[in-house]
């Protein structure tokens, strides 16, 4: 893994350095980072036009990689950075990496349409897809996606907590194909981004502290709604460079928060975007 993550690293690095030496300004305009921000990087690139941004989508690791490395100042993480990633960082630049969230992204608990219930509670939940039943369906059929995606560890840690997937699971290779196949299927359940979903199947809520929540651009903001996470844009706390500070404070514009509803994302909540500027604001 180590020595993929290296290849990748060079490569990239090779390609900017190319793409920097045509330029009169050298400073590094890229990030890398998660697979996860491919589409929403090509939008990033198509609206934000004062630099073209240059990005590699490669998977969580190669961002706090790059940061150690230097081949970028941005590193686009789905996840927090982990605790040894953090501490090589700061150990071995000096630098303290600075989380910005910049989106949050929901999971949906999915059902067949001819499951009664219209909400779960989180044992449920947990019950269903780690190899349960539920009340009068003793066999339930349970979708999810491959578990080499990034949506499946997003599950597995946000939702399931940890605990081991059931072994009768159908996997399917993506989120789409999924939703039909819920549709099709009689007493299955299964997990896709409310924006994937569609009439023919049912978006089930979440009991939680006595109330039903759906994932909803409300409830996911304020944080009501259970089964959300944020993404997170890297830099250091060292000073970056004016281009990444410029992108940095449009990909938190009025714009740039509305360029994530066509990906299924939603905007962070105003006090979170707030609170975020000022972190940027106090490295100038």
């Amino acid at each position: 893994m180590q020595k993929k993550l290296k290849l990748i690293l060079t490569g990239f690095a090779v390609l900017i350095s190319l793409s920097c030496s045509k330029n009169k300004h050298p400073e590094i305009f890229c990030m890398i980072g998660s697979e996860e921000f491919n589409a929403l990087s090509d939008t990033w690139k198509s609206q934000y036009t004062k630099e073209l941004l240059h990005y590699e989508g490669r998977g969580n690791a190669t961002g706090p990689k790059g940061l150690l490395e230097g081949v970028c100042e941005m590193a686009a993480m789905t996840r927090p950075m982990s605790d040894p990633e953090f501490d090589k960082i700061l150990k071995s630049t000096g630098k303290k990496p600075l989380a910005l969230p910049v989106a949050i992204e929901a999971i949906a608990i999915v059902s067949h349409k001819n499951i009664k219930k219209t909400a779960l509670s989180h044992e449920n939940v947990i019950s269903i897809f780690t190899g349960g039943m539920l009340d009068s369906f003793p066999q339930i059929t349970v979708y999810g996606v491959n578990s080499a995606s990034d949506r499946y560890r997003f599950f597995k840690e946000t939702v399931l907590k940890g605990n081991k997937i059931t072994d009768r699971i159908q996997e399917i290779s993506g989120p789409l194909q999924l939703v039909d196949n819920v549709s099709q299927t009689e007493n299955s359940f299964g997990y896709a981004r409310p924006e994937e979903t569609t009439s023919e199947i049912k978006i089930l809520g979440i009991i939680k502290d006595g109330s039903i929540f759906y994932p909803e651009k409300k409830t996911v903001r304020n944080g009501k709604y259970p089964y959300a996470r944020y993404y997170y844009i890297y830099i250091t706390e060292q000073k970056p460079s004016e281009k990444t500070i410029e992108f940095l404070k449009y990909v938190l514009s009025s714009e740039g928060q509305k360029s994530l509803l066509p990906h299924g994302l939603y905007p962070i909540s105003e006090k979170v975007r707030q609170e975020t500027l000022q972190k940027i604001k106090l490295l100038n």
